[in-house]
């Protein structure tokens, strides 16, 4: 698991005893863990006595961001607890920061899963041919028209299926360079899919 190097610095921020004595330490790691899944949370933290506010939101943005990339990651303990050692967390600390990261893991993932847009994805196609004999601006045409109908189904942020229809006309030489793109597509994914 990749810890930017802000996140460490805030995370250090933790292990200072003069920084962050052992109550106001629980008591930040609590309204954390609190935060994720109650919204009102987060305006108790102004209420947490430390030095100075800038630290206090730092090591608070810090702790959320490595608890949801540890939960995002599936880390185990033992890489968690390498990584808050190296920020010089005592063992009492880091026991406090496992059992609260254990005890809301799965809701993390969770609430990780509802968060983020998802294209949507087509699952059938309909197409109908046409052939144009006249039209308005010219006397005689004589060409096929396809008019392509594209069925698209997506998630919504509640876990909702959404489905869609969107629908174009083109002619032949554009139905044929299409399915050239859409065959180059799939080689590529091939390729990459392959080289894994």
């Amino acid at each position: 698991m990749q810890v930017s190097k802000e996140v460490l610095e805030g995370i250090s921020l933790l292990g200072d005893v003069t920084v962050f004595q052992d109550d106001v330490f629980k008591q930040l790691l609590d309204l954390v863990f609190e935060e994720v899944f109650t919204p009102l949370a987060c305006s108790k933290l102004l209420s947490v006595p430390v030095v100075s506010p800038m630290v206090l939101k730092k090591a608070h943005a810090a702790v959320v961001t490595f608890a949801f990339d540890a939960a995002k990651w599936n880390a185990d303990n033992l890489s968690i607890t390498s990584i808050l050692e190296d920020c010089k967390l005592d063992s009492d600390r880091i026991s406090n920061f496992l059992t609260l990261y254990d005890k809301n893991k799965t809701k993390m993932q969770s609430h990780l899963s509802n968060v983020g847009s998802y294209r949507p994805h087509i699952v059938d196609v309909d197409w109908t041919e046409h052939y144009v004999i006249k039209s308005s601006n010219l006397e005689r045409i004589s060409l096929p028209s396809y008019i392509i109908s594209l069925k698209t189904e997506s998630l919504g942020q509640d876990g909702s299926s959404n489905s869609d229809s969107t629908q174009f006309v083109c002619t032949l030489e554009q139905l044929q360079d299409l399915v050239g793109q859409l065959k180059d597509a799939v080689k590529s994914l091939e390729r990459i899919s392959q080289g894994q």
